[in-house]
């Protein structure tokens, strides 16, 4: 292989150059669709919900470490859980104050099960 003349003017690598990936057509062509996607104002509004809430589930896990919870037991666990929400305060939370889960994995939409 005969080397570039202008081969100066694109890289100062001493070795290999540049390299240009190339991927399949059809994942180029679902890459370029999603990209477009992107650029409506619908996915623009979804996406910012998203963001805001990773945000709020950002500050709880900042403020109170509510990742880890230090005691063992259901009951222990919630009052924990109630002590984190206590500290974020109720517009963090939002209308989630009023809501806790069953046992069972369903959301009770009051705080009877607590």
């Amino acid at each position: 292989m005969e080397p570039c003349p202008v081969r100066s003017q694109c890289t100062r690598a001493t070795r290999n150059g540049r390299q240009l990936m190339l991927r399949p057509r059809d994942i180029h062509e679902a890459v370029e669709q999603a990209r477009a996607k992107q650029n409506t104002d619908g996915w623009k509004q979804r996406y910012a919900t998203r963001a805001g809430v990773e945000s709020t589930i950002h500050q709880s896990v900042a403020v109170t470490g509510i990742r880890r919870c230090r005691y063992t037991g259901l009951p222990k666990t919630r009052l924990a859980l109630w002590g984190a929400r206590s500290r974020l305060g109720p517009v963090t939370w939002g209308d989630a104050t009023m809501q806790s889960w069953r046992h069972d994995g369903q959301l009770c939409p009051c705080a009877c099960s607590i």
